[in-house]
């Protein structure tokens, strides 16, 4: 999935694995850094938006919106995923000059193998990189990959 920051801004384009153009959509106008999150631990990623309440949240692969953040007075200038609290699943960091708010899932993982996904190193952070989920898996409650 990416996203278009010249002349089309806000233009999302998903494509297979030999690089064909599954669909077009323009999910929020102003562009998106869409960062992949991996937020249920089941396999299913997710891209995130923004955190905007109207325009933002997560889509899924067919481009619809299956996570929306509430109304509750965060900020939502910047964005970033990460793996905060150390289940593998990603929590969404999202900040402004004045607080930092750190959303993650409402329950535990209760899988019997959980989604593992390596992503880019945080040393090479930057708002003008690819950001990429490999895939990898392990035994729920183990350290152990698979």
């Amino acid at each position: 999935m990416t996203v278009n920051f010249w002349k089309n801004p806000g233009i999302v384009s998903l494509f297979d694995g030999d690089g064909n153009i599954l669909m077009q959509e323009e999910p929020i106008h102003s562009a998106s850094s869409m960062l992949p999150v991996n937020w249920r631990g089941d396999g299913q990623d997710f891209v995130l938006l923004s955190g905007n309440v109207r325009e933002g949240g997560m889509v899924d692969g067919h481009m619809r919106r299956v996570v929306t953040f509430p109304d509750d007075g965060h900020p939502d200038l910047c964005a970033a995923v990460a793996d905060v609290t150390g289940d593998a699943r990603d929590e969404v960091i999202l900040w402004d000059q004045n607080s930092v708010w750190i959303y993650t899932q409402d329950r535990p993982f209760m899988g019997t193998r959980i989604y593992t996904p390596s992503r880019n190193p945080h040393y090479n952070e930057s708002n003008y990189r690819a950001n990429a989920l490999l895939p990898g898996w392990r035994e729920n409650g183990s350290n152990r990959a698979s």
